[in-house]
């Protein structure tokens, strides 16, 4: 990011900002060396990540209600693998959690690999992670997927349903980026490169090889794409602080 801040402003020099970077990182680093709304231009969207809910298999529930009615009858009941603090993971278990009102038993990680061992060896209960994480794990058997936290079923895993089917209207979490420039980059750069990206995502064949990759291409306009970066901003350092996350 500071690479990118510092870059010539010309448009040749591009970067992916996400939502660790972009939202995350203005919470969790209170002298952060960049700020992502005046240090870059938002050119436009690229990708969201789908995420899912899953269990180990040993685990008494075989929906999303059912999990949180047991959290919700004896509270810190369920142990949550958090795969590091602040993470879209994070963040749309903090999302849901409260919305349900339960209090899940935190267990922090620092990456979601030792989380996910974790959870098929009956270590804890519950956590959630990418789709093209859980996937392979979901489709061999060793876990179980309760819901997904996008806005719409996924195309991997069309009988799992969203968090919002399951009593939560409006949920919706994932992780996301989107292209960045140098926040000096003119006007006429910055349209140039946005239309080409547009173009290009609105290709059959481009959205098919992220949907490979468990990415979803994202065809909201800049401006859409502008006003989520903010809000995310805002919400993401809003649940962070109320899960009493520290600060570095």
């Amino acid at each position: 990011m500071l690479a990118l801040k510092n870059a010539a402003a010309d448009g040749y020099t591009l970067g992916v900002g996400t939502t660790g970077t972009m939202a995350t990182n203005t919470y969790l680093l209170e002298n952060a060396p960049y700020d992502p709304l005046k240090d870059f231009r938002l050119v436009a969207p690229f990708f969201t990540a789908p995420l899912v809910i899953i269990v180990n298999q040993a685990a008494p529930f075989q929906t999303l209600p059912e999990l949180l009615a047991s959290a919700r009858k004896e509270p810190g009941s369920v142990t949550w693998g958090i795969p590091g603090a602040g993470s879209a993971q994070h963040v749309a278990g903090e999302l849901l959690f409260e919305r349900a009102g339960v209090t899940m038993q935190r267990v922090p990680y620092r990456g979601s690999g030792a989380a996910i061992q974790d959870l098929i060896g009956g270590r804890i209960m519950l956590m959630t992670d990418s789709l093209s994480a859980t996937l392979p794990l979901i489709e061999s058997g060793k876990v179980k997927a309760l819901a997904v936290t996008t806005a719409r079923r996924v195309l991997q895993l069309p009988n799992v349903p969203t968090v919002a089917e399951t009593g939560f209207p409006g949920y919706s979490a994932y992780g996301w980026g989107g292209i960045l420039a140098p926040a000096d980059t003119p006007d006429a750069v910055v349209e140039k490169v946005a239309d080409t990206i547009r173009t290009v995502m609105n290709r059959n064949t481009f959205q098919t090889r992220l949907e490979s990759r468990a990415l979803i291409a994202d065809l909201r306009s800049a401006e859409e794409w502008k006003d989520f970066v903010q809000s995310q901003i805002s919400q993401i350092a809003g649940l962070l602080a109320k899960a009493g996350v520290p600060r570095q």
